[in-house]
């Protein structure tokens, strides 16, 4: 017994020998530990692995202390601080890439179900919700938005589409009002902007077909219908503006006063 009871000494190493109750006890405590982590949702091999891992932690943490057959306590204890170190370690392990595979997976698709590609179709399902006097067919669309006239054109074969709203009859525009909108367009037109077409000032909003977001569409609508809305005023899609917002042009900054140059 005192033979069995000593220190046997293992290439340097202190090592106690394990009775079979021992054995069965570390079986029993590897099941319920893999069991745990199957409860917990984890696949099977993650669970073997979260196991392997403990074990492998509770042999290192048991050389050169390990508990006797008088100190049942120091087992537990052990082994608490096995099962700590195991679930640390694959907690470490999931985060490599090759163990992340899934959650990136399962990312992309929540990204792809989020950001779907803008159609024809859902692009005029949009527009009836925004207005009640829609006309027009798929690709040209006529409406009022705020009391302002907009008509919206598509292209699925180009993927572009556009806002525009008319406002004024460019030969009407002054010196004063030509320099206000350009100013307009770098400060306060934010996504849209004026622009002349066909003899015509207009608030335009332009963007590519397939990848316009349905919030973005909204928010374009509203920000054209402002733009017109504003023009000869403030010149502003919205309350936010980017520098001087709304600001008359006398009183505008120069990019001298902005940027120093």
């Amino acid at each position: 017994m005192k033979a069995l009871a000593e220190r046997q000494l293992d290439n340097g190493v202190s090592i106690l020998p394990v009775s079979p109750t021992e054995n069965q006890e570390s079986r029993t405590y590897s099941e319920l530990l893999k069991g745990s982590a199957l409860s917990a949702g984890y696949s099977k091999q993650s669970a073997q692995t979260c196991c392997a891992l403990t074990v492998l932690s509770e042999k290192c943490l048991t050389v050169n202390a390990v508990p006797t057959e008088k100190s049942p306590m120091n087992r537990v204890i052990f082994r608490a601080i096995a099962g700590t170190a195991g679930l640390s370690l694959w907690l470490s392990v999931a985060q490599l890439p090759f163990w992340s595979g899934k959650a990136v997976q399962l990312s992309v698709a929540q990204a792809q179900v989020k950001l779907q590609a803008m159609t024809l179709e859902r692009l005029g399902a949009v527009l009836a919700e925004e207005s009640d006097d829609l006309q027009g067919q798929s690709g040209m669309w006529q409406l009022t938005l705020a009391g302002q006239p907009v008509i919206v054109l598509a292209d699925a074969t180009n993927n572009r589409m556009r806002i525009v709203s008319p406002i004024v009859p460019a030969e009407t525009l002054s010196v004063d009002q030509v320099e206000a909108i350009l100013v307009a367009n770098f400060h306060s037109a934010l996504d849209a902007r004026y622009a002349v077409t066909d003899g015509t000032v207009v608030a335009l909003y332009v963007h590519p077909l397939n990848s316009l977001q349905e919030g973005d569409l909204r928010s374009a609508l509203r920000q054209v219908t402002a733009l017109a809305a504003t023009y000869g005023t403030t010149y502003s899609s919205s309350e936010l503006g980017f520098g001087p917002a709304a600001a008359p042009v006398d009183e505008a900054k120069s990019l001298e006063d902005i940027f120093g140059i």
